[in-house]
């Protein structure tokens, strides 16, 4: 029998997981004998897999169960690599889910001013969901007649990052508030969840089916834990929400859900995807690792290249690919596969949504945190988008986006005008740059997609923007209402923002230290709570209402596109604001049939020469140099989609 390296790793896994449910029946059989706990104290619920136990606990006077890291699939490691997950093995006894799970591995994050995610102690054994009900939803766990409302909350980071286990994804204040059983998960990200040769060999899109088996998970368990399996609302933020619009236009994923809510990003945010797709890439950090073979046809290789992979450590590969360039760290989901057999950048990918209920928007201000990454990244960036920024702006969207010139030409002129306008001031570039560039990824691509739903679908769609800076905040004033900032107020998780008991070990000290200064107003408390009641009513019956007045929140439609602002004592009902911006990235966003492969050198030479002989910079003259600064650029662009994408 072939060996692969990895049966160490699996007896160990399946020794701690042993111990654990010893050492949890030993702890139960003691607490018994010494009349220390009561059925009602250690709360018990029971899965197809086995009984699990839970910790119960009191936030604002209400008694929740809380169900930590319980296995839905079986550790993606050896030959399960870069395959779809399996569901989790029976277990006997009863197992412990008293503790959040490890996150899966990933890179390093950078966050701001010198703190990061460290997640060098990630695991592979990583797939594992957390459950978070009222104490009250059921009595026994045989006698679970709750039948609450269900959230299945999808976090996430351009699908490079995703841990559950942040304090910021939290809801147990939330179902301290509501009447919900609350969901979260971990799944597979990077390289680990979404490396594809866009073949059956090597698919890709693992982290999206780990989320499909999760949610199966649901289907199968929920009632078990007081939630009505019939009423589900997946929800997700930035590449969370974009994971739930996918599942949505799944096949695989019908049924699985009811509702959904998509807060800062939508599938046609995966315009950003396109540049980190095709076999180049694939070859390119596969030889990095060391499993690609020059010498070798691709067709020749790929079963030796998938069992190197296999083979190799995982601490390894992140190493490796934490190594190469930035934009060859990213991964991204695939269309035209088994689980996206549709073109997501299509009007037609949308004809069978499997809701009828959409609650979506973004915060105000979602590109300054990226803006801030790329300076950071590369130093000159700042220095080259003041004296050329126009001409860097069209190279760096053509690229980006995979457009023709003379379309980024087009968008560059509706942020900073024609070429012959005054000359924008230092900081007014640096705020046009962070506006196009949030527009492009997290409003427009929401926006479009609301029109679309509405017009096309009838589906009843729900419009919000987040316009509150928080007081806590530690971004600069510039930054303005920053992307996530939403996240404490719709989780319900800003009671913990200080909280040290509930900051996990990738912040570090530095991280703990910054989190633990922070300090919410009683505004921004009664806000929270007004915004969870809000959320908690959509997760209900599929009818948000206003906030603080309880009124009907106001449909979008085509024709009367309404749009909820958002902050503490005040809810404004206003026009979509954006719309005629938006319908600038319309052809961007949707496109009729998939573009070849190709390089920006590959453009008509037409084009390249209009581009050399009529470029003119914002003083009128003729820009120096444009071959130096498109290398200049395209070098940017690289650092750009690498590090700012959230």
């Amino acid at each position: 029998m072939r060996t692969t390296g990895f049966e160490p790793s699996l007896h160990r896994i399946r020794f701690r997981s042993v111990l654990r449910m010893v050492f949890s029946e030993v702890l139960l059989i003691i607490c018994l004998f010494h009349q220390c706990a009561t059925e009602t104290e250690v709360p018990v619920a029971i899965t197809d897999s086995g009984n699990v136990s839970g910790v119960r606990s009191e936030i604002g006077g209400r008694k929740i169960d809380a169900f930590l890291g319980i296995p839905y699939a079986e550790p993606p490691v050896g030959e399960l690599r870069f395959q779809k997950p399996r569901p989790a093995k029976a277990w006997n006894g009863t197992y412990p889910a008293t503790q959040k799970p490890t996150p899966c591995k990933q890179l390093l994050l950078p966050i701001f001013a010198g703190i990061m995610l460290n997640y060098s102690s990630a695991s592979e054994d990583c797939l594992y969901l957390n459950v978070w009900r009222p104490a009250s939803a059921c009595e026994t766990p045989q006698s679970c007649e709750g039948n609450l409302p269900v959230v299945v909350f999808v976090d996430g980071n351009v699908f490079q990052w995703a841990d559950s286990s942040l304090f910021v994804n939290d809801p147990a204040n939330f179902v301290a508030l509501t009447d919900v059983v609350f969901v979260t998960l971990n799944y597979r990200v990077g390289i680990f969840g979404f490396l594809s040769l866009e073949d059956s060999d090597i698919p890709g899109n693992m982290g999206l089916w780990d989320q499909n088996l999760a949610l199966k998970w649901v289907q199968a368990n929920i009632k078990n834990f007081g939630g009505d399996p019939s009423n589900v609302t997946l929800s997700g933020q930035s590449a969370g929400a974009a994971s739930v619009g996918l599942h949505a236009i799944s096949p695989h994923s019908n049924n699985l859900f009811k509702r959904i809510v998509m807060q800062s990003g939508s599938p046609l945010s995966l315009v950003i995807g396109l540049f980190f797709k095709g076999v180049g890439k694939f070859t390119t950090i596969t030889g990095a690792l060391g499993c690609y073979d020059l010498s070798r046809t691709l067709d020749k290789q790929k079963k030796d290249i998938l069992s190197c992979l296999q083979e190799k450590e995982a601490s390894r590969i992140v190493e490796d690919v934490q190594r190469v360039d930035f934009i060859k760290q990213m991964f991204a989901p695939i269309d035209g596969d088994d689980f996206l057999p549709s073109r997501v950048l299509s009007v037609d990918a949308y004809n069978n949504l499997s809701t009828t209920e959409i609650l979506l928007g973004t915060v105000k201000n979602e590109g300054p945190v990226f803006l801030s990454h790329l300076k950071a990244a590369f130093p000159r960036f700042g220095d080259l988008i003041l004296s050329e920024y126009r001409l860097v702006a069209i190279l760096v969207m053509s690229q980006m986006l995979d457009i023709p010139v003379w379309q980024s030409r087009m968008i560059a002129t509706a942020y900073f005008g024609g070429p012959d306008e005054k000359r924008k001031a230092p900081e007014e570039v640096e705020a046009i740059f962070a506006e196009m560039f949030g527009d492009a990824i997290f409003y427009c691509p929401s926006q479009i997609m609301a029109d679309i739903l509405t017009q096309q679908q009838g589906v009843n769609v729900y419009r919000y923007v987040f316009v509150h800076r928080p007081s806590y905040s530690l971004w600069p004033e510039s930054f303005g209402v920053a992307h996530s900032d939403d996240l404490p107020y719709t989780m319900g998780s800003l009671l913990f923002v200080n909280d040290t008991t509930r900051i996990t070990a990738p912040f570090g000290a530095k991280g703990k230290e910054a989190l633990s200064s922070a300090h919410y107003t009683a505004d921004e408390k009664s806000f929270m709570e007004e915004i969870v009641t809000a959320w908690g009513t959509f997760y209900t019956d599929g009818k948000p209402k206003v906030p603080l007045t309880g009124g009907k929140w106001p449909r979008y439609t085509f024709d009367e596109p309404w749009v909820i602002y958002l902050e503490p004592n005040n809810y404004t009902t206003i026009v979509e604001p954006k719309r005629k911006i938006c319908e600038v990235w319309k052809p961007v966003l949707l496109r009729e049939s998939k573009p070849e492969d190709r390089s920006f050198f590959q453009e008509e030479e037409s084009t390249k020469e209009e581009t050399k002989t009529n470029e003119v910079d914002n003083t009128g003259q003729i820009a120096t140099s444009p071959s130096t600064f498109l290398c200049s650029a395209l070098i940017l662009f690289i650092s750009f989609a690498g590090l700012t994408l959230c």
